[in-house]
């Protein structure tokens, strides 16, 4: 189906926003194409811990025929006629290229480099509505909806698969693995000492917070003994942890009950 297109007008300095970030996508796109390569993939791909998105097709086409259109014209004033998802993509490439700024992969050329990616993004947002209703207007909003859902898992897959950077990733630290480990231990302690008192066991990620509430109130010395003991005396941690794990979970069924 042939798409509603909107007129949107573009300045060279505003083609500086946007081209960068497409032409960004459009390269690795192609070289995913040709080779299989994705040297920008996001590292939780391959745990399945990330919603993947899907590829589409004809998606991947608009990216390249968009590209194509850009670079035509970037260098003078242009207006351009564009449908709903073309105009999301160039708010994608404007994002894209703020990045790159960011991470020191492109060169500023201009001081208000903020605002004017500022003011470009409410532009194409208004102009992306203004597309929205156009399509819905030609044919309904279940269509829409349809192809809409297409187009979002494409962008989930273009951001998962062509655009993560890892050169501003903060190396994990040793403290952050020591509380880990710690935290890790306590929950195991929890669990044991829930057994002993035949309680029902608690949701992994629900233990958790408890566990660690229990943690940062020994480490604002609102006990006795610090979590040095917890770790030393195994028997102690697992009475202590379950005995705060159960109190709290009463308490906070308590206020639930009372509200209702």
């Amino acid at each position: 189906m042939l798409l509603p297109t909107v007129s949107l007008c573009l300045t060279p300095a505003q083609f500086q926003l946007i081209y960068p970030g497409i032409a960004y996508i459009d390269a690795h796109h192609i070289l995913w194409r040709s080779t299989g390569r994705l040297p920008h993939a996001h590292p939780e791909l391959r745990y399945g811990h990330r919603s993947m998105g899907s590829y589409d097709s004809a998606f991947g086409q608009m990216i390249s025929q968009l590209t194509g259109k850009l670079n035509s014209v970037r260098s003078r004033r242009a207006r351009l006629r564009l449908n709903v998802f073309e105009v999301s993509l160039l708010a994608l490439g404007a994002r894209v290229t703020s990045q790159l700024l960011r991470h020191g992969h492109l060169a500023s050329v201009r001081k208000d480099q903020r605002f004017a990616q500022s003011e470009l993004l409410c532009k194409l947002e208004n102009i992306r509505k203004q597309a929205k209703r156009a399509f819905i207007c030609r044919s309904d909003e279940s269509s829409f909806a349809a192809q809409s859902q297409q187009w979002t898992e494409m962008l989930t897959f273009i951001r998962t698969h062509f655009l993560h950077c890892c050169c501003r990733r903060r190396a994990e630290s040793r403290i952050g693995r020591h509380f880990r480990r710690v935290v890790k231990q306590c929950c195991l302690r929890a669990t044991e000492g829930l057994k002993q008192r035949q309680a029902a066991p608690f949701p992994d990620d629900h233990l958790r917070r408890l566990v660690q509430l229990a943690l940062r109130y020994v480490r604002r010395n609102r006990t006795s003994f610090g979590i040095r003991t917890l770790l030393e005396r195994p028997q102690f941690a697992s009475a202590y942890l379950a005995e705060f794990v159960l109190q709290r979970s009463t308490a906070a069924r308590e206020v639930t009950n009372a509200s209702e």
